[in-house]
């Protein structure tokens, strides 16, 4: 969080209490559901190239044995290919736990289609409703003088937190 003390930082000069806008609490509330569909992404993506990968370290497995199983070699050589198919199995296993462990995000990613898309249009409404309150401007009721006419309203800092305790 930034902590220099201007007075659109989300603390004041002077004041130990977090406080910022109602928009800059919407938006820093918003940033949690877009990393959630982030995380959906991610999941279902990474799945697809994982597997991918996985297909290609068998083929490479096979053709390590195969090599091992039909050729003649010293005996260093074979220590060598025995290394690189302690590394290829290694790093098989790391990506294949990696799957294991994002197949409950990407089955439920998958399981909710909907869910993604009826975020994205939240995210969208909340965009819209700060744009308009970022544009807002006080509009004269009467003909008479008045000073504040047009002028641009100011977001209001507080402690939310403190507010949603009481």
């Amino acid at each position: 969080m930034n902590k220099s003390l201007n007075k659109n930082s989300p603390i004041e000069a002077g004041d130990n209490k977090v406080k910022e806008t109602a928009i800059n609490r919407a938006m820093r509330e918003m940033l949690k559901v877009k990393n959630f569909l982030e995380l959906l992404d991610t999941a279902k993506k990474q799945n697809v190239k994982f597997i991918g990968m996985v297909h290609d370290m068998n083929n490479q497995q096979q053709d390590l044995l195969h090599e091992l199983e039909l050729k003649k070699f010293y005996n260093t050589e074979g220590a060598r290919k025995a290394k690189l198919l302690q590394q290829l199995r290694r790093e098989r296993r790391a990506i294949k736990d990696t799957l294991d462990l994002w197949r409950p995000i990407k089955d439920f990613a998958n399981k909710h289609p909907e869910l993604k898309q009826e975020l994205c249009e939240v995210l969208n409404e909340v965009s819209t409703v700060v744009e308009e309150q970022n544009s807002r401007y006080y509009c004269p009721r009467t003909k008479q003088g008045n000073n504040v006419a047009y002028q641009h309203y100011a977001p209001t800092m507080m402690d939310f937190d403190k507010a949603l305790r009481q």
